[in-house]
């Protein structure tokens, strides 16, 4: 009996030999196939841009759940580049007009994180502000500060579709000119070919 016993451990013993062996194989395999790659750079510098285009060039895109958190993010973008314009043109004194200084008093005093802020008066008040001769020459003079950075292709193209609909939804465009500062590692997977690529962006 205990000669058998000890002939079926060993047996088992292989057994899970033989099946460890066949995963680390497996594993290998799929290893062979998996590329990472690890996006370095300093903030503002387009690592999040470039995940972005990867994830609309070879990914599944952006679901309408992202999408709307993008909408949010591009309100953001356009709250506070106003905002700092407006800081802006008070150190440099460039004078805003007195016809909008209520524009600018509604903005100022306005909580850009509460929801129930109504972001239609204070697109409003931005568009408005946007027109200020002191405001566009503070801008000419922005030194390509990333609060203001996209901040033309936001007046020029979105705000009045921002301010006409309250469902708008941002394209792809929109999405790559969305700037949210990284937080924590964000990741995308696509696949080419027979190769499985991830990209790591450590924010």
């Amino acid at each position: 009996m205990g000669i058998c016993s000890g002939t079926e451990g060993k047996d088992v013993r292989t057994e899970e030999s033989k099946g460890i062996d066949l995963d680390l194989k497996k594993a290998r395999k799929i290893a062979k196939y998996r590329i990472k790659v690890l996006i370095l750079g300093t903030s503002a510098s387009g690592k999040s841009t470039i995940v972005k285009q990867v994830r609309l060039q070879y990914g599944t895109g952006f679901s309408s759940h992202e999408r709307e958190n993008f909408r949010d993010i591009v309100h953001l973008n356009i709250f506070t580049g106003i905002k700092y314009l407006i800081d802006r043109a008070e150190q440099l004194s460039y004078k805003i007009l007195r016809k909008n200084k209520k524009a600018k008093a509604s903005l100022l005093a306005a909580n850009l994180y509460d929801p129930g802020a109504s972001r239609t008066t204070l697109l409003e008040a931005c568009k408005t502000l946007w027109s200020d001769q002191g405001i566009q020459k503070c801008f000419e003079q922005r030194c390509e500060d990333p609060n203001a950075l996209h901040l033309k292709y936001w007046m020029d193209n979105v705000i009045d579709k921002l301010i006409e609909k309250d469902d708008w939804m941002p394209t792809d465009d929109d999405i790559i000119f969305a700037r949210q500062r990284t937080t924590g590692i964000v990741e995308a997977k696509f696949q080419q070919k027979q190769y499985e690529w991830l990209l790591v962006d450590v924010g």
